[in-house]
């Protein structure tokens, strides 16, 4: 037998807890987790099964990003960026190369290159 729908006709999702951010891409937005002050972008290791907070390997057909590719650092109600060490794609903040170990403060509009995959930083 069938399952009635639910009362209202709507299922509720659970909620998702996100830090208020999120890189836009052509193919969609990835929101930024919450409840983080550190968050590593890359892609994931297959050898320790390590998995970055921000997983950008379905966006990197070329696989241009380190699996350690850079970290994200919230502080207070803003971010900042800085590249991992070993880095061979390179980091860019509004077309401006980061070296490794360099940390920028990032703002909303902001446009971010990690290896060959373009993304822009967003207020959600």
């Amino acid at each position: 037998t069938p399952k009635a729908p639910p009362v209202g006709g709507t299922t509720v999702q659970p909620a998702v807890a996100t830090s208020g951010w999120a890189l836009e891409h052509v193919d969609g937005a990835i929101p930024l987790p919450g409840g983080k002050n550190e968050m590593l972008v890359g892609r994931p290791d297959p050898a320790t099964g390590a998995v970055p907070e921000v997983n950008l390997l379905n966006l990197d057909t070329a696989r241009t990003i380190s699996r350690r590719h850079a970290r994200l650092f919230v502080q207070g109600a803003g971010l900042s960026l800085r590249e991992e060490p070993g880095v061979g794609n390179g980091t860019w903040v509004n077309g401006e190369r980061l070296q490794a170990g360099q940390q920028i403060a990032l703002k909303a509009g902001d446009s971010l290159r990690f290896g060959a995959v373009e993304l822009h930083l967003v207020q959600i």
